[in-house]
């Protein structure tokens, strides 16, 4: 194949460098003259040759005077989507049927070529790149057909250009879509791994509050334990005023202010529950947050399925079935929590009020 390098104006006023693809090994020259179209001759051959191929149009307008011979080449070329043209002056001489070409300003990078002349053929053997040597045939041809075949050399290669586009288009909105999958079925995942973890929250954290609320039956044991002792004492200091109903040098009172002490440690076995209750408060807290955020990623989990629902991702969340088991197992701890804690809170403030009275009994008996 024939490369020729060819300096072309692309727009107007805009250089740029294009291939010329020559023939290719098995790609015959063409060329024609129009039914009607005059060839115009001098010195018995004629002035105009035309020779085509698929990548190339070459047109060659000489005059000839003897045996010398001077004008213009043209040339134009397509590449895939590129095209171009040029047109370089040119002079010669013929001997025989041999003739010799010069391009003074260059055609690529040939300066000169060689072929043979008839009465109606010309065949010039142009250099490739590579040192190998191409032959183009000419044959009397005209102007205008030189257009029409640039014409339809161009339009190839426009064609060639869209088609690029349109494949550029589609792979560009190919991946575009690709894109969106992708970062769809990312967002489906990552939704499925926040309710695997969120379920498992869920089925963990209420052993917390079920521990922390066995903690309750000590505490009160210890406050009944004390509100014991404060009855006893009261039931000591009674039985001692009437013993000694002059007080026993104010002996008598003073035990009735040991019946108030012990009414104290009663209402501070009190504060012991309630900082007990505390901690049992902060475990439901953290159960009821366990049970919205399952309710909100099972929603995320369901609203990024709906965009692709044939992906699964590698590890998928529980079901809804599981999910009900799990929220309903949940409330029945914080039920079953929050009675114990309600039961506690009621006992603890009966024997608050127990044991005041008892004080109050036993500073009206002895004091």
């Amino acid at each position: 194949m024939a490369v020729i390098a060819v300096v072309v104006l692309v727009g107007i006023g805009i250089t740029s460098t294009v291939l010329f693809t020559g023939k290719t090994a098995h790609e015959p020259s063409a060329s024609g003259v129009a039914g009607g179209d005059t060839v115009h001759r001098s010195g018995g051959t004629p002035n105009e040759w035309l020779s085509s191929g698929a990548s190339y149009v070459l047109f060659i307008d000489w005059t000839r005077v003897g045996n010398d011979v001077s004008g213009n080449m043209s040339v134009a070329g397509a590449e895939e989507s590129q095209f171009g043209a040029q047109t370089v002056a040119m002079s010669g001489t013929i001997s025989g049927n041999s003739i010799t070409l010069t391009f003074p300003a260059g055609l690529g990078a040939i300066t000169n070529a060689t072929g043979e002349l008839t009465a109606v053929s010309l065949t010039l053997n142009l250099p490739n790149n590579d040192g190998t040597i191409d032959a183009y045939e000419f044959t009397p041809g005209t102007i205008d057909a030189y257009n029409v075949a640039v014409q339809a050399l161009q339009s190839g290669a426009s064609a060639t250009a869209q088609a690029q586009i349109e494949a550029s288009a589609s792979a560009a909105q190919l991946a575009s879509q690709q894109a969106v999958i992708a970062a769809t079925d990312n967002t489906i995942a990552k939704a499925a791994a926040a309710l695997i973890n969120a379920d498992a929250a869920l089925e963990k954290d209420p052993a917390a509050a079920q521990n922390d609320v066995q903690a309750l039956p000590a505490v009160r044991a210890t406050q009944q334990r004390d509100l014991a002792s404060t009855a006893a004492a009261q039931r000591a200091v009674i039985a001692e005023a009437a013993q000694y109903p002059d007080g026993n040098n104010g002996q008598v009172c003073s035990d009735a202010y040991e019946v108030t002490s012990d009414a104290y440690q009663v209402t501070s076995d009190d504060y012991q529950v309630t900082s007990t209750e505390y901690t049992i408060n902060a475990d439901l807290d953290t159960i009821r947050s366990d049970q919205a955020a399952v309710t909100q990623a099972a929603q995320d989990y369901k609203n990024a399925q709906s965009y692709d629902p044939a992906f699964l991702p590698n590890t998928a969340p529980p079901g809804d079935a599981v999910l009900a088991a799990d929220q309903t197992a949940a409330m029945k701890v914080i039920t079953q929590v929050t009675a114990a804690e309600t039961a506690a809170t009621a006992a603890s403030a009966q024997a608050i009020t127990q044991a005041n009275a008892d004080a109050d009994a036993a500073n009206k008996a002895g004091c």
